[in-house]
């Protein structure tokens, strides 16, 4: 997310200016194959910070039952019923 965002600033700042952030519209759609991590929300928390008006979406497979939204097989690891509970 970091790098994404990184690259995306430093077009939007070559192309329009150091100072335009706080001016730039539109949207931003990630996808990730997993859920996003608590330095993910801050990376996108501070991306709103610099550039308010743009719009950040996510989306994401869960990484235990989907891959590329398509279902994944799921590989048993011990002989009780898997849960994601069962290793917490």
């Amino acid at each position: 997310e970091r790098v994404a965002f990184m690259e995306l600033m430093e077009a939007a700042r070559d192309e329009f200016g150091d100072d335009c952030m706080t001016e730039l519209t539109g949207w931003v759609r990630l996808y990730h194959s997993h859920h996003t991590s608590i330095t993910g929300c801050a990376i996108f928390c501070q991306f709103r910070r610099q550039a308010p008006k743009v719009t950040v979406e996510l989306d994401y497979d869960s990484g235990w039952y989907t891959w590329a939204g398509e279902p994944r097989k799921f590989t048993a690891l011990s002989d009780k019923e898997e849960s994601l509970f069962y290793y917490a």
